[in-house]
């Protein structure tokens, strides 16, 4: 587990708690403090990641088959004072601008290019960046943790019958 504060490519920053697995990782945030923020305890969100070069246009392709419109769009990040394109972004769950999103979920495709300019040394196969790929910078074989293998969420009685 570590702590570590994330820059946007627009100036955005986060910090969040990391729990990093050799293939799965799990990031915890506490609400924002920006004025305004639409973000709420119990919020919450999921992203699926996708290892092959492509495969989000292809995740896209059959949503839209399904009646979905979902257009791929590119998260960068700060490295070196340098914005440096990281991953492609397929939001599932769209919530109209300006409204809450209590639940959020995307498909992510970690740009071919990332590690090597973020995490110099480390390259990406031909077919895309795996996880293990892009964990490798941060899991430690000697921590508890190999992997997420199940999240659950528990609640108390009233926070049951709440909704």
């Amino acid at each position: 587990m570590e702590v570590n504060t994330i820059a946007a490519g627009d100036d955005r920053t986060w910090t969040g708690i990391y729990l990093t697995g050799a293939n799965t990782y799990i990031e915890l945030f506490s609400p924002s403090r920006a004025p305004l923020s639409l973000e709420r305890v119990g919020d919450t969100g999921i992203a699926l990641s996708v290892e092959n070069v492509g495969d989000v246009e292809r995740v896209a392709k059959c949503l839209e088959s399904f009646g979905g419109t979902c257009i791929p769009s590119l998260f960068e990040r700060k490295v070196d004072e340098n914005r440096v394109p990281c991953f492609w972004n397929l939001r599932l769950v769209e919530f109209p601008k300006g409204e809450a999103e209590p639940f959020c979920a995307w498909v992510m495709e970690v740009d071919r290019d990332f590690l090597k300019r973020s995490r110099g040394g480390l390259r990406a196969d031909e077919e895309g960046i795996s996880r293990k790929q892009y964990n490798v910078a941060r899991f430690h074989p000697t921590r508890f943790m190999k992997d997420v293998d199940e999240v659950r969420r528990c609640l108390a009685g009233r926070q049951k019958e709440a909704g």
